[in-house]
């Protein structure tokens, strides 16, 4: 069984392993998968490039985490951050998120789900609840972390 914790409000949940083949387009608009995080424990966050609640404050502080890790030990783990509204967060505006943010995208990867309906899908296996958007395209969500160990990435060929 592989578990992952999910840091939600203060909280820890386990979850079980579930099916991590969703398509990804990273801020480089380079496809990726899942399986590119292999072999890393890997920070796994949610955010949205147009919010303007908690996703910049969660950027600016795991800037701030990453600058303080060494370079062994960023070799050996990696941030991933899913875009909650791959419609709007472009490749272009995931990379200004970043930037903006002080993000170092060596080792942090901002990306978008580009399969249909993969994106609800995968926020219904790892218990993350997103609600609709408001006119302001604010969308209604938690701040989730999900700290992914080297193992847990499941191939998505079988």
């Amino acid at each position: 069984m592989i578990v992952l914790l999910s840091v939600l409000c203060g909280g820890v949940a386990q979850v079980n392993a579930y099916d991590w083949s969703a398509p990804l387009e990273s801020s480089t608009g380079a496809s990726l998968s899942f399986d590119d995080f292999a072999g890393r424990t890997t920070l796994l966050s949610f955010f949205f490039t147009r919010c303007q609640g908690a996703c910049p404050q969660q950027a600016r502080l795991l800037a701030r985490v990453q600058r303080e890790l060494t370079d062994e030990v960023k070799m050996r783990t990696a941030i991933l951050s899913i875009s909650l509204d791959p419609k709007h967060d472009t490749p272009a505006a995931m990379r200004t998120f970043a930037e903006a943010h002080g993000a170092d995208t060596r080792h942090w990867t901002f990306a978008r789900i580009t399969g249909p309906d993969t994106l609800q899908r995968l926020l219904d296996q790892v218990s993350v609840k997103v609600g609709a958007s408001d006119v302001r395209g604010q969308i209604d969500h938690r701040m989730t972390l999900l700290l992914v160990g080297p193992t847990a990435w499941w191939p998505s060929a079988t």
